[in-house]
């Protein structure tokens, strides 16, 4: 269980940079993650991560 299990955060800009960086890093740390984006190709790759 990571510090974030539990809370939800929703990200925008969730398909690249900083902001797919954070996404992944929250998901480890458990949060539950509403993650928008542009590029849907980009995001569906996220998702699977």
């Amino acid at each position: 269980m990571g510090i974030l299990s539990g809370r939800s955060c929703l990200l925008v800009g969730a398909s690249s940079g900083v902001g797919y960086g954070a996404a992944l890093r929250f998901a480890e740390e458990g949060a539950n993650l509403i993650a928008c984006a542009r590029r849907v190709e980009r995001i569906e790759k996220l998702a699977e991560e």
